[in-house]
C-alpha cells in the first residue's frame, strides 16, 4: 500500500504469497511447489525480532509404537511390560551424539531429539500391552530425513524389544508430507538477498542485522529446498513469544520492518533509489 501511495513505477513484479496451513500440513506451501513458483529471492516475515533468519532446523516427528504382552498386574512375569520396554527404547535414544553444522558468519548449531507423548496402560493392575512414543527430532544441514530414520531404526534393531517406527503426528493425516517431511536450509553467506536485508535493517534501524539460525522451523524450506529461491526470514516481534499468554508485536518493531519490507521491496524490483525513511513515513 505505501509503494502504491507513492505513485512509484516498478520495474519488475513482486509477488505476496499468503499460504494456508503453515503449522500443520503445509498444503498451502505444497501448492506453490506444485506450481513453480519462481522468483529471484524471497523474504518469510515470521516473527524473528528484527533478526536477519538465514535457515532454519528440520523438523522430523516419529513414532515408535512397542508392543507387550498383558497380563494380571498380580503376575507381571507372565506378561511383556511394553512401558518398560519403551523406556529402554526412550534411553538408548537420548544416548545418541547428533553432528555439529557449522552456519558461515553465524556459528555451529547442532540437532536435538525430544520425547513429547507416553501412551501406555490401560489399568494400574494390568501389563500394559502396547506403549506409544512420540518425538520431535530437529535436524541441521547435512541431516535427511532417510538417515535419520535409518539411525533409529538401527537402534531399534540391536534392541530385544518389538518395536515399529513410523513417520507421525498426532495432526498429519496427509501422506505427502510425511514422505516428504519438513527440511532443515540455510541461505549461505553472500546471498544478495542476504546483503540486501542486511543493508535495509542498518539503514532504517541504526545497527548492523543479527544473523541468525533458528532452532525452529519455518516455510523457507520449501522455498529454498524445492523452488531453489534465495530466502531469508525477517519479521517483528518475539517468536519465543509465540502461542503464550505473552505473545505480542511492538509497534516501534513493527513500523521499522515496514520501512524495510519497502525498502527491499523497491530494490527487488529495480527501483533503486527508495523512498527514502522520511517519504516512507509520510506516505
Amino acid at each position: 500500500a505505501t509503494i502504491t501511495r507513492s505513485g512509484v513505477r516498478l520495474k519488475r513484479s513482486l509477488g505476496l504469497a499468503l499460504v494456508v496451513d503453515e503449522e500443520s500440513e503445509h498444503r498451502g506451501s505444497m501448492a506453490l511447489v506444485e506450481r513453480g513458483l519462481q522468483a529471484r529471492q524471497a523474504v518469510v516475515t515470521e516473527p524473528s525480532a528484527l533478526r536477519l533468519v538465514v535457515g532454519c532446523k528440520g523438523t522430523l516427528p516419529f513414532q515408535i509404537r512397542v508392543q507387550g504382552k498383558a497380563a494380571h498386574g498380580a503376575r507381571p512375569w507372565l506378561g511383556v511390560n511394553a512401558v518398560h520396554q519403551a523406556m529402554r527404547v526412550a534411553t538408548a535414544l537420548e544416548e545418541l551424539d547428533y553432528p555439529e553444522y557449522t552456519i558461515p558468519g553465524y556459528g555451529p548449531v547442532r540437532g536435538s531429539l525430544n520425547l513429547g507423548v507416553i501412551e501406555g496402560g490401560r489399568a494400574y493392575n494390568i501389563v500394559p500391552d502396547e506403549c506409544l512414543l512420540w518425538f520431535d527430532r530437529r535436524t541441521v544441514p547435512g541431516e535427511s530425513q532417510e538417515t535419520v530414520l535409518g539411525e533409529v531404526q538401527a537402534i531399534l534393531d540391536r534392541l530385544p524389544v518389538d518395536a515399529a517406527l513410523s513417520v507421525a503426528r498426532p495432526d498429519w493425516d496427509w501422506e505427502p508430507i510425511r514422505e516428504r517431511g519438513l527440511r532443515p536450509t540455510v541461505t549461505p553467506a553472500g546471498a544478495p538477498v542476504r546483503e540486501m536485508v542486511a543493508r535495509h535493517h542498518e539503514s532504517i534501524v541504526g545497527t548492523p542485522a543479527e544473523v541468525y539460525f533458528t532452532d525452529g522451523y519455518n516455510e523457507m524450506d520449501f522455498l529454498i529446498n524445492d523452488l531453489n529461491i534465495p530466502t531469508v526470514q525477517y519479521g517483528p516481534g518475539d517468536s519465543g513469544l509465540c502461542h503464550t499468554d505473552e505473545e505480542r508485536l511492538s509497534i516501534p518493531q513493527l513500523l521499522d520492518a515496514t520501512r524495510v519490507y519497502v525498502g527491499i521491496a523497491l530494490e527487488a524490483a529495480g527501483h533503486n533509489n527508495g523512498l527514502g525513511k522520511e517519504r516512507i513515513e509520510r506516505t
